[in-house]
């Protein structure tokens, strides 16, 4: 099980609440805007874990711009160097085997 650092989720839900009152927004309009329930964006605010999907949806409703420009900000890809590639026959890994 992972552990989920609470400061974290209080953190997170802190900073969408106040973009949610800065866009002049109730907890009821902003919920509906981002196609979760009222009850799960009340949960994320007051710092619980929700489901992945819901906070995508969320983070979408924001309005903070183009969503692939700040995934990459927060999780760039790994790029993959030239001698690796020649290495896997131009094929690029799919998975990780677990060590014996």
């Amino acid at each position: 099980m992972i552990f989920v650092d609470t400061t974290a989720l209080l953190a997170l839900g802190q900073r969408v609440q106040q973009r949610r009152i800065a866009l002049h927004l109730t907890q009821l309009d902003f919920a509906r805007q981002s196609g979760v329930s009222l009850a799960t964006l009340q949960r994320f605010e007051a710092g619980h874990g929700i489901q992945l999907s819901g906070f995508l949806r969320i983070f979408s409703a924001l309005q903070l711009g183009d969503f692939g420009v700040t995934l990459n900000r927060l999780l760039p890809e790994t790029p993959v160097s030239p001698m690796a590639l020649l290495k896997l026959g131009r094929a690029q890994r799919q998975r990780v085997r677990a060590k014996p």
